[in-house]
């Protein structure tokens, strides 16, 4: 998407890192699909602090589950 548009919204998760209380588990983000496996959230993650509403990162998208947070691609403000 080239243009500028925004694609449609979708389930994406983060895995909650070693170190973490958490870790290992899975809170699921709603986003809009840019294409080229990039996606910008459209919610507030509660477990991912480092990540914030109308960031985008970069998942790796495997074929039997929810694409995974992989790395931010860019801040929103």
């Amino acid at each position: 998407m080239d243009n500028g548009e925004k694609g449609e919204l979708v389930k994406i998760s983060y895995i909650i890192p070693e170190g973490d209380d958490y870790a290992g588990q899975v809170e699921n983000l709603w986003a809009h699909s840019l294409g080229d496996h990039l996606y910008e959230l459209q919610n507030i993650p509660f477990y991912a602090e480092h990540l914030n509403v109308e960031d985008v990162v970069f998942c790796d998208e495997p074929a039997d589950s929810l694409p995974v947070i992989n790395r931010l691609i860019k801040w929103s403000g």
